[in-house]
């Protein structure tokens, strides 16, 4: 047998017989404390009491699998290819305000799937993005979670866990299929555990199938910086790079403080030749 339908057979089995246990220990309780008076009711109930936690155990036992590890399903469509355009979107964010990835056009983008939150593994891979945001900031990138869940439990989970970025309500999946990370539980479709860098120019520049939580970030970071250095596009003219003295030149040469805005919209109604030789317009 396939060891990706095997292991889908065992995952909807401890999903179902979490729930047949769980079930099963609180009829056999109420049936036992219906008849207290029996000899047998201690025999009875400690049985059901049994039941009723081997279902619990089950269940905490395969929420830990997809919050952590994530299941091994079988996706309905393969990953987009690297070097390829990055399928657009356009979905609601934790705020219930529509995200498109023509509007981070000029950025790199990390897009990574997830299946639930609030789970361990999720809310690990979380906090490492999280803890280094500022990194990101620095390199002209933004992180964007996906998952089935709706924004009113994103929202929830950025208060919770101090999440500062964007994360993405997919309830219908078909994000979720257009970057083939699709994955089964039982009868439920939640998102894999799958993460694409896209460059500013729209172009998926590295994938990452079923990444470990623990150590994710450290490894985007790493290929953000070499990939960000070999296309040219790892200076972004802004406040916060430049001297006193080139914040000066930007304003004589523009008008404004930083002309940031500008340089990124280099592909619509403004020339790179704004940018200054040797500051490089994001394309």
């Amino acid at each position: 047998m396939n060891p990706v339908n095997f292991h889908q057979m065992v995952t909807t089995l401890i999903w179902a017989g979490g729930w047949v246990c769980f079930f099963a220990g609180i009829i056999k309780l109420v049936r036992a404390y219906r008849k207290k008076a029996d000899p047998a009711f201690s025999s009875v109930r400690n049985k059901a009491v049994k039941f009723l936690f081997s279902g619990v155990f089950l269940l905490a036992l395969l929420a830990f699998q997809i919050g952590y590890g994530g299941v091994i399903t079988e996706s309905k469509s393969s990953l987009p290819a690297e070097n390829s355009m990055a399928p657009g979107f356009m979905l609601p964010n934790q705020e219930g305000k529509t995200v498109s990835l023509e509007d981070l056009r000029g950025k790199w983008v990390v897009l990574y799937f997830y299946p639930k939150d609030f789970t361990s593994g999720c809310s690990v891979e979380a906090h490492n993005f999280q803890k280094d945001l500022p990194k990101y900031v620095a390199k002209n990138a933004t992180i964007v979670g996906v998952s089935v869940d709706e924004p009113g439990s994103h929202k929830s989970f950025c208060a919770k866990e101090g999440l500062n970025f964007t994360l993405l309500s997919d309830t219908e999946r078909r994000v979720i299929a257009l970057y083939g990370s699709e994955m089964n539980l039982g009868a439920a479709t939640l998102a894999a555990r799958n993460t694409f860098l896209i460059d500013p120019k729209g172009i998926i520049r590295k994938t990452y199938p079923d990444v470990s939580p623990s150590h994710h970030s450290e490894e985007v970071l790493a290929d953000l910086e070499r990939l960000a250095a070999e296309s040219g596009q790892d200076k972004v003219y802004g406040a916060d790079r430049y001297s006193a003295d080139q914040q000066k030149e930007c304003e004589r040469l523009t008008g404004s403080k930083c002309i940031f805005d500008l340089c990124q919209r280099a592909m619509g109604d403004t020339s790179p030749d704004n940018c200054k030789p040797g500051w490089k317009p994001v394309y």
